[in-house]
């Protein structure tokens, strides 16, 4: 894949920062100075060598011959596990910093004080023992161009390994799929052209700390942890996770995952597990920097993740994969960590469990039983259960991935969604929420974009628009309706207005939180072996447990707490197991929108169609864009006032066109939808405003009984994938 435009990205960037929380850069905040950003292990950790690193670029020259990024990778083995990692780097004009294939952080504009601010980053927690990747994409706006990266690893037995950018390092105009990754092959790139060393022209001698760039000023995670004062409110306990655990580690098949500063969040994730994982689980009762934590399970040579705690705060759930056991179950182990039982069993990964207040347990799961449409790895939806582990019943029907269901103050069940399209003409990770049925499904975070335009110099649409730019990650419903979440532009909190949610900035870098009854918020530190409570309204980070070993996640409150609201069911249980099962759309109107720019004097009738997921894929290509298998329902007439109602398959993942009077596709929804049997899901209009609300007026097409879209033996059936690299443009799926 040709890498794209910066000036797009660069757009975007500024617009971000500058007005909408959602609209964000892919990065996370650098601090100020690396003892801010170390607390109180500052004045033991020693920094990287800069002076060792040499600018180095594709070109002996410093310029990209009319190449707006060009891209590096250095791999390089550790013989014992890593328990500090710092990377100083800086590039001109900009970078995006990866380690074994989470993106870390980055920086870019036009003016000097970009290049001239060396950011630091704190990454042993991405390391393991073994082969190790650091990669860059280097941007360049015109002008001289380099990358300068210094590295300094410290080992569990002493030793320390130093890595400098050098002729060692291996560059290329072009990339592929997963080059970021430790196992990726790059025997064909080209070695790194050295330009010189650190203090040559145009750049001079480049230290840290100093200058700060204006991307990163006030961005968060420059303050440092605050010490407990006299009446802080400790909690009653927690648990926690120790360890951690690369989400890859299979040679030749590594599953992708894009997170965002090596956070519980993520840009795209194929993994069919829990986002982080670890060895053992702790409980630290009461949750204060005197008391000693009491290991609850032992995972030995096995992986462990995604606790939770049911309401009465007696029991613990949580994914395991035993030493020789190929999958993930869910287990459950009371709060004094006697009665560990398995609850779940199968040849499918069961993992992210969450008590519901009905006394089920919604879980994600991969016994969907099909691929994602995009590299084709195993897809997984949302299930509940008996809190004895019977009765698994599906909730979601998704192609791709739903992860980390999270109960809502409303009693809404609030997750994360991979959000692919038609294989990858779009790919971005939302939150949705949907009723403990699986009715009602809406998008609480997502990019809230315009059109995707069009860009001519790749003949395709912008990348920055569609492939891995939007990402979210550790939802924490709050007790007053607010949902908290890591976003790719730092922590976001939901507001009563749907389309500004506001931005949090964190006094450190969080690497995941979870609620407390109170409204705080528990969280862990990316780099800094801590424990928190992060203040939702002014972003103070009280320290409350510190280690050494800078292993602890997946931090949840452990204790009694008030059960949300029991809904009621929606669905139509008489039709929920039949095969023929149905449910309704219906739309006010399809020209209430803020696509504009669209021909809508050309919109006559609406499109429905379905897609039929794949249950293989190549057994010799880790990354197959396999898409799915597109059945045509059928095409409805709009009536006069742009409404439509129609009857359609339930359970089937189905997407919308606005067609014109040829049947030639005009606008293209981009998103898999569904209806449950029974369930009347209804829209205003056609990705309308936010703040728009139903007109007072009767929709003709209600009117009359809805047209029956249901499958039919003759449908027109098609492969609908994109090969090439763009979005609806190259899809032509009408």
């Amino acid at each position: 894949m040709r890498s794209r435009c910066l000036f797009c990205r660069l757009v975007l960037w500024l617009v971000g920062f500058a007005l909408t929380p959602i609209w964000g850069w892919q990065g996370r905040a650098a601090p100020t100075t690396h003892q801010q950003r170390a607390g109180r292990d500052a004045p033991t950790l020693q920094l990287p060598d800069l002076n060792k690193a040499s600018w180095i670029w594709a070109s002996p020259k410093g310029v990209t011959d009319g190449e707006f990024a060009c891209f590096f990778r250095k791999t390089f083995e550790l013989p014992s596990r890593a328990v500090r990692a710092t990377v100083l780097i800086t590039a001109d004009n900009g970078y995006d910093l990866f380690v074994n294939g989470a993106l870390i952080g980055g920086d870019a504009g036009y003016d000097g004080i970009f290049w001239a601010s060396v950011k630091m980053y704190r990454v042993e927690h991405l390391l393991t023992a073994g082969r190790n990747v650091m990669a860059v994409r280097g941007e360049n706006l015109g002008g001289p161009a380099g990358l300068l990266v210094a590295a300094r690893v410290e080992l569990a037995d002493g030793k320390v390994v130093e890595l400098s950018s050098d002729a060692t390092w291996k560059t290329s105009l072009d990339v592929e799929t997963m080059w970021t990754v430790a196992d990726f092959d790059d025997s064909k790139w080209q070695p790194a052209a050295v330009l010189g060393p650190n203090g040559m022209a145009p750049w001079n001698k480049l230290s840290y700390p100093g200058p700060v760039s204006p991307a990163h000023t006030g961005r968060g995670g420059t303050g440092g942890l605050t010490e407990p004062g006299k009446g802080f409110r400790f909690p009653t306990g927690v648990v926690f996770l120790r360890g951690r655990v690369p989400q890859s580690s299979t040679p030749g098949a590594p599953q992708a995952i894009w997170t965002i500063s090596g956070a519980r969040a993520y840009l795209e994730n194929d993994t069919p597990g829990p986002a982080m994982l670890g060895h053992r689980l702790y409980s630290l009762t009461p949750a204060r920097p005197d008391a000693k934590p009491k290991l609850l399970v032992d995972a030995g040579k096995g992986i462990l993740g995604s606790p939770s705690v049911s309401y009465d705060g007696k029991t613990v759930y949580f994914a395991m994969a035993p030493a020789g056991d190929s999958f993930f179950h869910i287990y459950r182990v009371s709060a004094d960590g006697s009665g560990l039982t398995q609850l779940t069993r199968g040849a499918f990964h069961d993992f992210d469990p969450e008590p519901l207040p009905d006394g089920r347990i919604a879980f994600s799961s991969t016994r969907v039983g099909s691929r994602e449409e995009y590299h084709g790895n195993i897809a997984r939806c949302l299930f509940t259960m008996n809190a004895d582990g019977g009765n698994v019943r599906p909730l979601t029907h998704h192609i791709i991935g739903d992860n980390e269901p999270k109960v809502t103050a409303e009693g809404e069940i609030a997750f994360i969604r991979c959000d692919n399209f038609m294989e990858r003409a779009k790919v971005e990770t939302q939150v949705h929420v949907v009723r403990p049925d699986g009715t009602n499904g809406k998008v609480l975070f997502g990019a809230n974009r315009s059109a995707i335009p069009y860009d001519r110099a790749n003949a395709a649409e912008n990348d920055a628009r569609w492939l891995r730019s939007f990402g979210f990650g550790s939802i924490a419903p709050l007790p007053d309706g607010r949902v908290v979440c890591i976003s790719a532009n730092g922590v976001i909190v939901s507001s009563n207005d749907p389309a500004k949610p506001t931005t949090l900035y964190p006094a450190v870098n969080i690497a995941d939180m979870s609620p407390l009854p109170d409204g705080r918020l528990l969280c862990t530190t990316a780099s800094l072996g801590a424990i928190g409570v992060l203040n939702p309204n002014t972003g103070e980070v009280v320290r409350i447990y510190q280690t050494d070993t800078y292993d602890l996640h997946s931090v949840v409150y452990l204790g009694a707490r008030p059960k949300p609201p029991t809904l009621s069911s929606r669905v139509d249980t008489a039709q929920e197991d039949a095969v023929g099962k149905t449910g309704y759309l219906a739309c006010q109107s399809v020209y209430n929108t803020k696509q504009t720019a669209a021909d809508w004097k050309r919109v006559k009738a609406v499109r429905v169609i379905e897609a039929v997921p794949f249950t293989t894929r190549s057994a010799r290509y880790p990354y197959d864009h396999i898409g799915v298998e597109i059945i045509e329902l059928g095409t409805v007439p709009l009536a006069p006032d742009g409404s439509f109602h129609v009857r359609v398959p339930a359970d089937k993942p189905l997407a919308i066109q606005l067609v014109d009077g040829e049947g030639r596709s005009v606008v293209n929804e981009m998103s898999w939808i569904y209806v449950r049997p029974g369930e009347r899901r209804t829209c205003i209009g056609c990705h309308e405003p936010k703040h728009t609300t139903p007109v007072n007026k009767e929709t003709l097409a209600l009117r009359s009984p809805a047209v029956s879209l249901v499958e039919r033996p003759n449908a027109h059936r098609f492969r609908g994938n994109n090969a090439a690299n763009g979005g609806v443009l190259n899809l032509q799926f009408d």
